[in-house]
Order: C-alpha cells, then structure tokens, then sequence
C-alpha cells in the first residue's frame, strides 16, 4: 500500500483496486477516469475503463467530471495516479509528459546501422520459399534504396515510402472518392420516382456485382482497391500487412516448419513499425516534419530529415530542411537548406574539422550541380562546429 505523503501528494490519487479486477496499467499510462459519486471528502467512486473502483484522492474532485490522470505506481491492490491539469501544465510540461509516455510505449528510433542490420541482415537472410509465401519482404527489401539510387527523383520517391504520411494518404484518397463521387451524383438528374436519389442509390446497390471488380480508373473506383495498392507502395503499409499475416494460423505453421524463428520475426517488424511512429509522433509534438529515408549506406552511423515552416514574422512561402547525419570516419554533419522564393541558401556544420575542409574543396562542384538543375543558389558555406538545437531541430539558421 503506497502513503500519501510529501509535496507531490497534494495532485495524487491513491486508487483502490480489490484483486486487481482485470484492469491492466503501466508506470506512465495515461488514463481518464469518470467520478461517479462523493463517498467522503477524500474518497470517490470512480469508472476507470469501464471497472467501477473506489479511490482516495488529496485532489478536490466533483461528482459528474472525468479527471485525467497518469500512472506513478502501480502495486498488487493499489494504483498511485497524479492528476493532469490542463489549466496549470503549459505546453513545455505537455510536451515531456507525452515523451514520456511514449518512452513507456517503447515507440523508439532506429539508428540507420539498426536498419541496415534489421534490412541486410534478419529480412535478406530468410529462406527463399519463405520470401515467395511473403512477397511482402521482397517488397520491402526492394523499397530500401543506396545512396546510387537516391537521385532527385528517387529521393522524393524514397521519402513518399518512408511510412510517416501513410494515414494522411488514406485520408486524401477517401477524401477524393467522396468528393468525385457527389459531383458525379450532382450532374446525375433525378429519377422520376417519388423518392429520387434514395430510390436510385438503392437501385444502384442492387445492380452491383457481389464479387469485387477490378479498378476502372473512372472517379466511381471503389476506394478499397486504391488503398490496396497504396499498401502495397508505403513501407508502413507493408509492415501492417506483414504484422497483420503473422497473426494467422497458417501463416505461422509456414514459418515454423521453414525453421523461422517466429518471436524474432514479430520482433523485426514491430521494431521497424515503431521506428516509422517515432517520426510521426515527433512530427505533430513538435510541429515539424521529421522523417527518415529508407536507405542502406554502411558508412552511415546514424541520420535524420527534418522539414520546419519559417516563423510567420520571417518570410512567407520560407522553410528549412535539416539533414543530420552521422557518418563513420567523418564525424557528425549537419547540413542546413535554406529556401525561400529567391532561391537557396545552403550551410554545412561538422564535427571535425578535416571534413570541412573537404566539403569546402568540393564547392563548385556542387554549386555547379545546382545550376546544372536550374536551381538557383544564393549562397554556400561551410562551418566547423555543430549548430546548437531545440526540440532536436537546428537553430543556427542561415
């Protein structure tokens, strides 16, 4: 039994749980619970997921209200939670108590040598009657590019299948059928029947088939087949698909007479999914785009992509790319892309100095890329030193 003791007691609620009743929490859990009646000053009757439970609390509540709570501690008959407010906690404290949580949640990024490990190693090393029962993995393999490949077409390719906007394209491709469905109901002139379009939308489903029919490429494509292939083109996609065939029966018969380690396989793609989801939590706590590059380069240690909009009280139409790298041999470097409607300002930051000197022996020979692109190039410089962060994305901007 935890006391209610200290400084930190004044925002905790001691939660009564008789032989734990099924309810199932982790230290950093986050959790609302609704009062349903004042037994006492200090105690309540409260419905935490569903579970009617008895709790004692150092925190005024009222009858009617649901109060948000985070787990402290959790023991054999008794949860320690403290109280949320959103009047008092500002976006700062918000923002660690969410990191937090997440941390609990294991949601965490692969260093770029994991991925190579995970990629090359664990999925390129599975049995090839495995691979052709899975064609997901192939597929996958497939989708990790080297640094030959990552030409400007490529790069945009690459990043389009890194998973971090794999829920907002769902969303665009409904979003479209819906709206190029009602235009063409729109131009469509009613029935004479009594009902109208009721009647017709009804007549219509009649009419169709009870079989799935292939895609037309006409605005009527049942949305279905559209995020099929969009499934089989985001990496995320892949991975839900892959996660999604090993709770199946069958599917886990094959791998276990194929000598595949299942728990291990389980572990690789989860491991892989949760990378992708550490970029898309980061990218709306911290209102930038942070994302990655399915990418196989065995010189690189460690790396990441961010994208942020400039201040308002800067430039409109201005954003900044950040591309962090940790290279073996050369050290950190950070390279800063400045863009506004005039063009280009780029600088590159180091780690060690040598490597600086390098990338300023290389100047022209990129300056002459970028106009060989016809993109125009305001400036380029090269610091040694890295630029100091805030909430992981360089400061120093040009």
């Amino acid at each position: 039994m935890f006391p209610l003791k200290g400084p930190e007691a004044k925002s905790l609620v001691s939660l009564l749980i008789p032989g734990g009743r099924g309810l199932r929490l982790q230290k950093g859990d986050f959790i609302r619970a609704e009062v349903l009646r004042m037994v006492s000053p200090n105690t309540v009757e409260v419905s935490l997921k569903g579970i009617r439970l008895t709790a004692k609390t150092s925190v005024p509540l009222t009858a009617g209200s649901s109060v948000d709570l985070m787990v402290q501690q959790v023991g054999k008959d008794r949860v320690i939670l403290s109280l949320i407010s959103p009047l008092k906690t500002d976006r700062s404290e918000v923002l660690k108590l969410v990191l937090s949580a997440l941390k609990s949640e294991n949601i965490a990024r692969l260093k770029a040598k994991e991925i190579n490990d995970t990629v090359k190693g664990k999925l390129a090393s599975l049995p090839q009657s495995v691979k052709k029962n899975f064609p997901e993995v192939e597929k996958l393999i497939e989708y990790f590019n080297t640094p030959d490949d990552l030409q400007p077409a490529g790069f945009g390719t690459a990043m389009r299948r890194s998973g971090i906007f794999f829920e907002t394209a769902i969303k665009i491709i409904l979003k479209r059928f819906l709206q190029e469905n009602l235009q063409e109901e729109i131009k469509k002139p009613d029935t004479p029947s009594k009902h109208g379009m009721q009647d017709r939308l009804l007549a219509e489903k009649e009419e169709q088939p009870l079989s799935p029919q292939k895609p037309t490429g006409t605005s009527n494509q049942i949305p279905p087949h559209q995020i099929k292939r969009y499934l089989e083109s985001d990496i995320k996609g892949i991975l839900l698909t892959l996660r999604a065939k090993l709770d199946n029966r069958e599917t886990l018969e094959i791998l276990k007479s194929e000598g595949v380690n299942i728990g291990g396989f389980k572990k690789t793609i989860e491991g892989l999914l949760k990378n992708i989801e550490h970029y898309q939590f980061h990218t709306v706590l911290s209102e930038t785009t942070q994302t990655w590059i399915p990418l196989i380069w065995d010189e690189l240690k460690d790396g990441e992509l961010l994208f942020d909009k400039t201040p308002k009280h800067q430039d409109e139409g201005s954003f900044t790319c950040a591309v962090k790298l940790d290279l073996e041999g050369a050290g950190r470097v950070v390279s800063l892309i400045y863009f506004t409607q005039g063009g280009f300002n780029i600088r590159f930051f180091t780690e060690r100095t040598e490597f600086a000197e390098r990338i300023s022996a290389g100047l022209d020979h990129l300056k002459e890329q970028f106009e060989n692109a016809g993109l125009n190039l305001l400036s380029m410089t090269v610091a040694q030193g890295l630029p100091s962060e805030k909430r992981g994305f360089p400061e120093d901007r040009v």
